[in-house]
């Protein structure tokens, strides 16, 4: 009986089965490379359902890991005391130091609060919305616990006739969008004459509309840049709303808002910032809790100064003169034609003879510390 010879493949078919598994492996690593870019590009959008789902994703494998490369954060570990700014009236005057937390140029509650600036922004996103998996906000307001509305300050510096002044502190709001993306510069002129120091708070939106002037700012020892949000949204995490803008919408939207704001900031001006104001200044508790995770102070205000840029020059003015020691006093310098330059030019010159004097958020420590302060 005549044996059969095995039959083995041609080499013309080993041959095209070998190319085709060395392309479908190629086109898989294209593939894995592409999803690496665009989960690593700043989202906006429904590119943020996406990050929420490789959230979700991660949150069901057991083990997952959150760490990725480390990004440029542009993280500034030990600030210069030269950048302190001078404590000085806004005479031009110094003034005697009557507080007893003294200025610093860092509250130690920042610094300690700094390794999520070296992750990148989606593994931040990653670490934290499994942290806070399945909490849900119990409350929503401006005044929550962990928000400070007033220093923790005692009165420092004294008018002509020797009474006790005030220790105030000025922060500003550039918020952008449609109708808020200018430049107020008589404003920002107006304080470095009188030499009043000032937070200002600028939204990723400015921030593109005006860069060099951010840079600008940034060097000047009078102020201080601070985060103001990446869309100037409310900071939810579960997109409740107010004066009908949608908040963010879960733990990663919300990092995206704060810390894409605040690594913005920090890759223009090398300096990541201390603090964060939400737009429309609204949290809820969960929202609060993150956004100190991510160490940031939150700046609430205790006088809305010019009432979201909506008051007149006068009723400015009345605001302003109604401060009392430890007020934070929130005005707008995004909106040239409102009220905010000239009710503030009226109202200095007699919180001077109160013995007023002027810091930056981060001149008083114990602002970071102490959360919540109802007036």
């Amino acid at each position: 009986m005549r044996k059969t010879a095995p039959k083995y493949p041609r080499r013309g078919t080993i041959l095209k089965r070998r190319f085709l598994s060395q392309g479908l492996l190629l086109l898989f690593g294209i593939g894995l490379a592409l999803f690496y870019v665009l989960m690593n590009a700043a989202p906006s959008g429904d590119e943020n359902a996406a990050l929420d789902q490789l959230v979700e994703s991660l949150e069901k494998t057991p083990g997952a890991r959150t760490e990725d490369a480390p990004e440029q954060a542009g993280v500034d570990p030990e600030p210069s005391p030269a950048s302190a700014a001078p404590s000085v009236a806004p005479d031009g005057s110094k003034t005697s130091a009557g507080t007893k937390a003294q200025p610093s140029s860092r509250p130690e509650a920042v610094e300690a609060n700094a390794p999520f600036a070296a992750m990148s922004l989606d593994a931040a996103a990653v670490d934290l919305a499994r942290r806070y998996a399945g909490k849900a906000p119990s409350e929503w307001g401006e005044r929550l616990p962990g928000i400070t509305t007033r220093l923790n300050v005692e009165a420092g510096g004294t008018n002509a006739a020797g009474a006790e002044g005030l220790v105030l502190a000025l922060t500003l709001d550039a918020c952008g969008g449609k109708k808020g993306v200018s430049y107020d510069a008589g404003l920002i002129d107006f304080l470095r004459e009188r030499r009043v120091p000032a937070t200002i708070f600028v939204t990723s939106i400015w921030l593109r509309d005006h860069p060099e002037e951010v840079r600008a700012l940034a060097a000047d020892p009078l102020f201080e840049i601070a985060a103001h949000g990446a869309r100037h949204r409310p900071c939810s995490v579960n997109g409740k709303s107010v004066y009908g803008i949608k908040g963010t919408a879960s733990v990663a939207d919300l990092v995206r808002e704060v810390d894409g704001n605040a690594r913005d900031i920090a890759r223009s001006t090398g300096r990541r910032p201390r603090w964060f104001r939400a737009g429309t200044a609204y949290y809820d508790d969960i929202a609060v809790s993150v956004i100190r995770d991510l160490g940031l102070g939150i700046a609430g205000y205790s006088i809305a100064g010019d009432e979201g840029a909506t008051l007149s020059a006068d009723r400015v003015t009345k605001k302003l003169l109604a401060a009392r020691n430890g007020d934070i006093l929130l005005l707008h310098m995004n909106k040239p034609q409102s009220g905010a330059r000239e009710g503030l030019k009226k109202a200095l010159p007699v919180l001077v003879q109160r013995g007023a004097r002027f810091v930056r958020l981060s001149d008083i420590p114990s602002a970071f510390k102490a959360g919540a302060k109802s007036s």
